[in-house]
């Protein structure tokens, strides 16, 4: 709040901690920071070697606990004087003292903090100008000279506390505007280059207001702080709003229409766009609509805004695609079913019969022919249709097989393999039960085909009568035999 303040603050306070400001700082880089910022020269980096070789750690390690803070030595603590020094210092008191010769570049009020110093001795040890040996072999006069600086700030820091408490209690007056201007004046930080969620933070920490006045297309990414209105550095009051400009990442292109260009029409259409052309990537593919060798369309498609470094997929066509070539299988000798189901596997469609035929070589229901002959390349889907037997064809007439004496069964398969039909009627019949007996119309006789041929087949019941008839017929000539002999006795 003042110049006081300011000033016991470069005595007395450390900095404040940078992660502060900067909360993505790297923690060995802010102890190295905080390491070069002490008050006191010994807890310092004592060369720029040992700054760099910790430096260097923190690129490798950056979260490390290698910075060696030195800590701070108590009022008590002993102050090693190196041979040389005193060395210095007995010659000094045998010869004499001379200010400006005194200039060893130590730091005297590093010494001050750490020795104790008696003005009786002082006074005793210093003689004609010469100085003379000190209990402790530090310089008195230079401890006299710290504690009257001592007292000056001890005297400095209470007239600063006795005005504060003036102020506050208005002894002074009130405060002028431009004071209080003053006081209320805040530097305002660097937010190029920062996030937007981070520049808000740290304008709260500064008692600023953070504002988007626009957003603007650029390499950076999206949200971060790119250009701010006031500048930083600058002086401001509390709660004073700094407009931002925010990047909303990479310029946007709409893609535009490329179809029916040839290729290298359209890639210089979409270089042109402001698509580079390593990020154009040809591809093919099958169109009905535009002719082969000519751009069908762009992945993004046209009209979608996308970022000038996005990859772009350019599609040039091939034209019409063509159906798939199959190979024809061979069906002949397939009855139909099967002859369907083999088509189907193969890709081709089931054109039904185109006709049938009387083949010798192919039972009924075979296939004899088909439309399209096997092994032929045609399109999948294509129609095959066949020819189907109707079995060996028929004669116009033929001659009624010799049937008399077969059997029922045997006399049937003969006159089917002549294509004739029979009429089966039971007889009397001395021939076994189940032999054909005759036939009508007679054996060898030509008939039409189809034609009826009535198989008259014996019961064998007249086989049995005949053999009670012999029985009776031998009794009765026996009995005549004997009736002869009774006659001619």
């Amino acid at each position: 709040d003042s110049t006081v303040s300011v000033a016991m603050k470069h005595l007395q306070e450390n900095i404040t901690p940078p992660s502060e400001y900067a909360p993505d700082l790297y923690p060995a880089l802010e102890k190295i920071i905080l390491k070069c910022t002490q008050k006191s020269a010994e807890r310092r980096y004592q060369s720029a070697g040992e700054l760099i070789q910790d430096l260097k750690r923190a690129l490798v390690d950056p979260s490390g606990e290698f910075v060696d803070m030195v800590p701070i030595r108590s009022m008590g603590d002993t102050v090693m004087i190196s041979p040389e020094r005193m060395a210095r210092m007995k010659k000094r008191q045998g010869d004499g003292y001379d200010d400006e010769e005194y200039d060893d570049g130590y730091d005297d009020e590093e010494y001050d903090e750490n020795d104790d110093y008696d003005e009786d001795d002082e006074e005793d040890n210093y003689n004609g100008g010469r100085r003379g040996n000190s209990k402790n072999g530090v310089d008195p006069k230079m401890n006299k000279m710290m504690k009257i600086l001592m007292v000056a700030v001890a005297v400095i820091v209470a007239f600063a506390l006795i005005f504060l408490i003036g102020k506050a209690a208005g002894v002074f007056g009130k405060r002028s505007d431009s004071q209080i201007s003053v006081s209320n004046e805040i530097e305002v930080p660097n937010l190029v280059g920062q996030p937007q969620n981070v520049a808000e933070t740290m304008c709260e920490k500064k008692q600023l207001k953070l504002e988007v006045e626009s957003e603007k297309a650029s390499d950076k990414a999206a949200g971060t702080i790119i250009e701010q209105k006031t500048k930083a550095g600058k002086k401001v009051k509390k709660n004073t709003v700094i407009k931002v400009v925010i990047s909303s990442g990479p310029e946007k292109i709409m893609i535009q229409s490329v179809e029916g260009m040839d290729e290298d029409a359209a890639k210089k259409a979409l270089i042109k766009q402001g698509f580079t052309s390593k990020n154009i990537t040809v591809t093919s593919e099958y169109s009905s609509d535009v002719e082969s060798g000519k751009a069908t369309r762009t992945d993004p498609a046209e009209g979608t805004e996308v970022s000038a470094d996005s990859k772009i997929t350019l599609y040039i066509s091939k034209g019409e695609k063509q159906p798939d070539k199959v190979s024809v299988p061979s069906i002949v000798g397939m009855y139909v079913n099967n002859a369907v189901s083999t088509l189907s596997a193969s890709g081709l469609s089931d054109g039904g019969t185109s006709s049938e035929e009387y083949s010798d070589d192919y039972a009924e229901g075979m296939i004899i022919r088909q439309s399209t002959d096997a092994g032929t390349k045609v399109a999948e889907g294509t129609s095959v249709s066949y020819v189907v037997s109707k079995g060996p064809k028929p004669a116009d007439q033929v001659k009624v097989p010799t049937l008399t004496g077969k059997t029922l069964g045997d006399a049937i398969s003969a006159l089917n393999a002549r294509n004739l039909t029979y009429t089966e009627v039971d007889i009397d019949s001395a021939e076994p039960s189940g032999k054909v007996v005759k036939v009508d119309p007679g054996e060898g006789t030509s008939v039409d085909v189809g034609t009826a041929i009535t198989l008259y087949v014996s019961n064998g019941s007249q086989a049995s009568s005949g053999s009670d008839s012999n029985n009776s017929g031998s009794n009765n000539s026996g009995n005549n035999s004997n009736n002869g002999n009774n006659t001619g006795n």
